[in-house]
Order: structure tokens, then sequence, then C-alpha cells
């Protein structure tokens, strides 16, 4: 695996370097006492710092010293390039007095990727701020510039500083909060071509912001986005009740459909191992993806009732649906009972003993061998109301039982349950008018992991938004008000219904 796989290493180029400097540079008009890069690389950004401010300080950290050799020969004898481990070398004691530019390019890995990739060299996991489930299902992994870019405003503490990173645009999403708390102002984004300077398939940015402004200084903490690096800024990224919103104006707009009750959102069914669960045509005619990967096992011969309809985000409305091999309805349930209940569909799910025993998850640690996640009564609800969480224009789509028989998302998948046909085809017109689509457009991440998730839709005031559509005339109040009931109970895992 090559360094750059491993370590997220993407030198900036020359030109890249040059535009990011000054852009980060606009407004900052007082003397610059000290430059800093803490993961230096071969200096190229260093470098454009040093001419755009010959009189500061020039600081330089890295580990690599095959491009601490690089950077020497580009930058002389002007600027202090250290080789040392930017996770601990304490950048405060570095600096010396006067205002601080920060320029960075940090390494654009999680620290999942990198500890499974080989790096030695990562923070530690407990530097994510995630707890509970959200951590367990992968929340609570990271991005290595996150941490760094939190690192370095924690050491300009208590000092005018004015900070440019080049960043995965996530990044500066999930640092916005905390970087919040040290005093954010002044911040400016601007989106570039990672495809072009990089060749990496990634929503990426020019993130500039200051620190440190006395207080009463400081503006709301909002972000104005750019589309490129020289065109004016077009919307503002902030925090908003708590949520990180791409357009705070229309999250602004839109807030009266908006509320802090949870619409009852849910998640489809997470299992890692679509080679083994994940089975060919509809439940009456379903067949293993790998028949001869059962190694003789019964693989044909699993009970029906095992077998649910299924469809994977990408196919919410096809005619016919999958098969989902579900072994435990009850998460509750143990192996032992499973087998006692489904003896051949144990027999094959035995067989493929290795692959289960390799989903990396701690969601499936302490848990039955079979395990899958997602699943409780909700799950079993006979119509969904289903959205893909990777579409940037998210489209709602009911999704109906399939032969008397719920059909089960993926974990791509975001949905809330309904009861009846009727009342799911109330919320779809509800989110599919032109208020329910703005509102869903506030709530969007359009260069997020997920575009949508369940903590922003959530957000929706599902009453609010049916009685303003059906004040447009667009919809049967009384007929939307029973499906957010119904979802509300199947949101509080009232709803113990299951359809076999």
């Amino acid at each position: 695996m090559s360094k750059r796989a491993i370590y997220g290493d993407f030198q900036t180029p020359e030109a890249l370097a040059q535009a990011v400097v000054a852009f980060g540079a606009e407004g900052l008009t007082e003397p610059v006492g000290a430059v800093l890069e803490p993961t230096v690389g071969e200096g190229t950004l260093l470098g454009a710092a040093m001419r755009r401010w010959p009189a500061a300080r020039a600081v330089g950290v890295d580990r690599d010293a095959a491009h601490l050799q690089v950077a020497r020969a580009r930058l002389g004898s002007d600027a202090q390039l250290l080789e040392a481990d930017a996770f601990t070398f304490d950048f405060a004691a570095a600096l010396g007095p006067g205002t601080v530019v920060v320029v960075a390019n940090p390494p654009w890995v999680t620290v999942a990727a990198l500890t499974s990739l080989g790096g030695v060299n990562a923070p530690s996991r407990d530097a994510g701020r995630t707890r509970g489930s959200d951590a367990r299902t992968g929340a609570a992994n990271f991005d290595v510039s996150e941490w760094l870019l939190l690192r370095c405003a924690e050491a300009v503490r208590g000092r005018r500083a004015r900070c440019v990173f080049v960043l995965k645009t996530q990044v500066v999403r999930r640092a916005l909060p905390a970087l919040r708390t040290h005093g954010l102002s002044h911040a400016r984004l601007a989106r570039i071509d990672a495809g072009r300077w990089f060749g990496a398939a990634v929503d990426a940015c020019v993130f500039a912001f200051d620190l440190g402004l006395a207080q009463g200084e400081a503006d709301a903490g909002d972000v104005a986005v750019s589309p490129t690096l020289d065109a004016p800024a077009s919307v503002r990224l902030g925090v908003r009740d708590g949520l990180v919103v791409d357009d705070v104006d229309a999250y602004d707009a839109a807030r009266a459909l908006l509320g802090a009750r949870r619409a009852g959102f849910r998640s489809g069914v997470k299992h890692d191992a679509a080679e083994v669960f994940e089975w060919l045509g509809p439940p009456e005619t379903a067949r293993p993806p790998r028949p001869d990967a059962a190694r003789g096992a019964p693989s044909t011969r699993v009970e029906p009732e095992v077998l649910y309809p299924f469809r994977k985000a990408r196919a919410l409305d096809a005619q016919v649906p999958a098969t989902l091999l579900l072994p435990h309805v009850d998460p509750a349930e143990d192996a032992d009972a499973f087998r006692r209940r489904a003896p051949h569909a144990a027999a094959y799910l035995d067989a493929h003993a290795a692959r289960l025993a390799a989903r990396r998850s701690v969601v499936y640690r302490g848990r039955s061998p079979y395990a899958t996640f997602g699943v409780g009564p909700y799950s079993f609800a006979p119509f969904k109301l289903a959205v893909a969480t990777l579409a940037r224009d998210p489209r709602f789509v009911v999704v109906p039982p399939h032969a008397g028989k719920p059909c089960l998302l993926d974990d791509t998948t975001v949905f809330l349950p309904c009861a009846t046909r009727d009342g799911a085809d109330a919320l779809a017109a509800a989110l599919g008018h032109p208020l329910g689509r703005a509102a869903v457009a506030a709530l969007v991440q359009a260069g997020g992991k997920r575009s949508v998730t369940i903590r922003a839709l959530d957000r929706l005031d599902l009453e609010a938004l049916a009685r303003a559509v059906h004040a447009a005339g667009g919809l049967d109040t009384a007929g939307c008000a029973a499906a957010v009931a119904a979802a509300r109970a199947a949101a509080d895992d009232a709803v113990r219904r299951r359809v076999r």
C-alpha cells in the first residue's frame, strides 16, 4: 500500500498553494509575527506563506524525513523545519509573540482507515467526541485533519490567529460547532476541484477563519461559502438549533416547518455481508448470490420465514424486490434459539461463519454470530416512506409490502414507518410539495458523506408541514395527521405488529 493511501498524503501543488495563501490573506492587514504549518510536507504551502509575509517567523513540522529534505531545499534557512509528530508537538511553545497565521493541508484520511491500512501514527480514537449508538455505528470515526484542525485552534487560544486549511468539506461541517467555542469569526470557505489538484474524488475546500478576536468583535460564526477561490460567496454554512446546515438562510426561511420533536425517521438494516445475507430475486424464488461458497450447505432449503423482500436505496421503486435473509426478528434472540427455530438457515450461515466473524463493526461484538443491526418493530411496518441517504436531491418513495410481508430496506436508506398506504401517500404528498421540498432541502448536506441523515430529517415538523400544505390547497390534513400519528407510534416502539 502506498504512503499516499495510508497517510492521506496529498502534497499541495505550487499553483494551488499560491491561490490558497492569497485566499487566506484577504482582509488581514495587521503584521504577522509567525507562520506555522503543522504538517509541512514538501513545503509548498509554507513557502507561499513566507513570500506573503516575509518578516514573519516560519515554522514547519513533519515526521517524514524525506518530505523535510525536500522542504529544506525549497525553503532554505529562513524556515525552522522540525522533524516531529504533529499529534504530540507543542505548537503553542514554538510560535512566539504577535499574530499567527496557520496554513495546512493535513492528511485526508480517517483514523479508522489509517489504522486498518497499517498507519502507525494517528491520534487516539478517544479524541472522537461521539458516544452511544452513534459511536458503535461509525459516527465516532473522524478525520485526522479534523483532529489537527481543532488541535491548532487550541494551540493559538488567547491570541489573534488566521487559519487557512485545505480540507474535505465534511471535516469543516464536523469541526464547526467546536470551532465556534474558540471564537470563530470572519470564516470563509471556497470549494476546490480535488480531482484536478489531487486526483481525489472528494468534496474539498479551502477554509479560512480568524480566532481570538476580542469579546464583542466576533461575528455570528457562520461561514461564507464560495463555489471557487475567486468567486463571491453564494450561501452561508452555519449551526442552527444544534445542527450544521449548508444554507442557513434557507434553514431560517423554513424554520416554521422545523421543530424539536423527533419526526420518527429510522434506518434500514445494517449487516456488512451482502454476499451472505442479500439473496437474488424475490422471496418466493430467492437463491443465494454465491451457491458454491456454502461448501455443500443446504443453502436453497432455508426456512421461508427468514426471507424478506428487500430494497436497496438505488432501487426503492423497483417493480420486483430482492431478498434479505434476516436471522433475528427480535435482536434479543440468541444463536441457539435461532438454530432451533430455523436449522436450515443456521446451517447456511454457519457455512459462512468466517465471513460473518470478519465483520469489523463494534455493533456485532458480544452478540449472536448471525446478528444484524437496525432491526426493530419499526422495520416490520407494512408501509414505509423511504429516501436514499446519498441522494443529492432527495425523493421520498412509498415502499409497500410484497406478497404479504413487509419490505426491509438497507442501511443507506432512512424511512418513516407507516401503518396504511393512505397514510404513506399523504406523507409523500406533503414532503413532495414545494413547501416540503424546500424544508428538506434546507436540511440536506450536499457534500457530506451522506446527504440525508436521520438527525437532520427528524427536525421536520410533520404536523406543521401538513397544515401548511393543506392551507396551500395541496393536502388532506386529516389523512396526513393520521399518518404522522402512526409514524410517532412506531418511532416510540409502540407498534409491535410484525407481518410474516
